[in-house]
């Protein structure tokens, strides 16, 4: 009897940890989704700007970003996950011609670490930087 019950606790515990490790699994899923989606969002704004020959605006707040076409809002604003969030200096602006008025824009996740994404003046490519 005694041999059972220790079973049925060690079974608890195992499951219990296997829950724990699969929400965390989650959570970074989707945090690795915003950060793709963040340079996305930079790359849909160069290749609008070219497409439409028209300025575009790349705009970061808190816990959200949102693109801008000669001022106004353009498509959805994208909002990041629960306890995540994007910031840049200001707006980054991409031109019909390709570049950009450059700068970093930086996506911080759960834990607090910081993942800057910069983006090149000269070409606005956006690259993530290690």
């Amino acid at each position: 009897m005694v041999e059972l019950l220790l079973v049925l606790a060690l079974a608890g515990l195992m499951m219990w940890a296997g829950v724990q490790g699969l929400a965390r699994l989650g959570e970074k899923t989707a945090f690795k989704n915003s950060l793709r989606a963040v340079q996305g969002g930079l790359r849909q704004a160069r290749t609008l700007a070219l497409s439409e020959r028209a300025r575009v605006a790349f705009e970061a707040r808190g816990g959200s970003f949102q693109l801008k076409k000669n001022g106004e809002p353009y498509g959805k604003s994208y909002k990041m996950p629960e306890r995540a969030a994007v910031k840049a200096e200001g707006e980054i602006l991409f031109y019909p011609k390709g570049d950009s008025s450059g700068g970093t824009v930086l996506v911080i996740s759960p834990e607090g670490k910081e993942y800057p994404i910069e983006v090149d003046g000269l070409t606005g490519f956006a690259k993530l930087k290690e």
